[in-house]
């Protein structure tokens, strides 16, 4: 067995797509356009932890990272709809 093989824990796209929570094309789809390497071994793709974790640490630096936001209150919600959904001929008698 290829030293490389033994030493490299792998797992297959279903796998890799329940981890990150995608679906398995989205993981195909980075294995065609080469973002992420594989190994075929008899017929089947598997994929190295090493080259997992190489692309999660590429892909989501600091920068593509959004900041929480802060909570708006429920009145100022409410009371943006209300605005909203004023018509221009409510108000003012007839």
């Amino acid at each position: 067995m290829n030293g490389f093989l033994a030493s490299q824990p792998c797992h297959d796209v279903p796998t890799v797509a329940k981890r990150w929570s995608v679906s398995e094309r989205t993981v195909r789809r980075l294995i065609a356009s080469g973002k992420i390497g594989v190994l075929r071994i008899a017929g089947t793709t598997r994929i190295p932890e090493s080259e997992q974790e190489r692309y999660l640490r590429e892909s989501f630096t600091p920068s593509t990272i959004t900041r929480k936001r802060t909570p708006v209150p429920v009145s100022q919600i409410v009371a943006a709809v209300a605005r909203r959904h004023r018509s221009p001929c409510s108000g003012g008698g007839a």
